[in-house]
C-alpha cells in the first residue's frame, strides 16, 4: 500500500521511523485537521517528542495501531474485509478523482478512499465492516 501511494504523491506527505503516540482533532472554526504527537527513536538510543499539525490522518498502522485504540478503545476487534489497487490512467476519465488528492466516501458499512497518484492513476481502497469474513470474495455460480 505504501508503495503504491508513494508512487506519485510528493515526499513531504509522509513520516517514517516516527512513533504516533496520540492525536487531536481540530474543529472546522478553529482550522480543522489533526495534530499529531511523535515520540521518535534515534539511533543512538535516546527519543524527543515532536507535534505536527496535518490536515488528514491516515493510519496504515494495522488493526492493533494506536490511532484505532484512541478512538475505540478496548472494544473487540471487528471483522472486516478490505481491498486495494491502483488504477491505471489509461482506464480511466481524465481528472478522474477531481482536483482532490484523497477523497472519501463512507456509509452504512463501507469506505473508500481514493488517492490521485502524480502519474494520473487512481490508487483505491474499499473495506466493508459488515461482510463475514470467511465467506467468499466473488459469488458463487448457481
Amino acid at each position: 500500500m505504501v508503495k503504491a501511494l508513494k508512487g506519485g504523491l510528493d515526499e513531504s506527505m509522509f513520516g517514517f521511523g516516527m512513533d504516533l503516540q496520540r492525536f487531536e482533532q481540530h474543529e472546522e472554526e478553529d482550522g480543522g485537521g489533526v495534530t499529531l504527537h511523535f515520540n521518535n527513536c534515534d539511533g543512538d538510543g535516546t527519543s524527543t517528542t515532536t507535534t505536527r499539525r496535518v490536515k488528514y490522518l491516515i493510519d496504515a498502522g494495522g488493526i492493533r495501531s494506536k490511532t484505532r485504540h484512541q478512538l475505540l478503545g478496548d472494544s473487540p476487534i471487528p471483522r472486516l474485509r478490505a481491498t486495494y489497487a491502483v488504477a491505471p490512467n489509461e482506464n480511466l476519465e481524465p481528472n478522474a478523482n477531481g482536483d482532490r488528492l484523497l477523497a472519501f466516501v463512507i456509509g452504512s458499512g463501507v469506505s473508500v478512499t481514493t488517492a490521485s497518484l502524480g502519474n494520473g492513476d487512481v490508487w483505491w481502497t474499499q473495506t466493508r465492516y459488515n461482510d463475514d469474513p470467511t465467506a467468499p470474495i466473488l459469488p458463487r455460480s448457481p
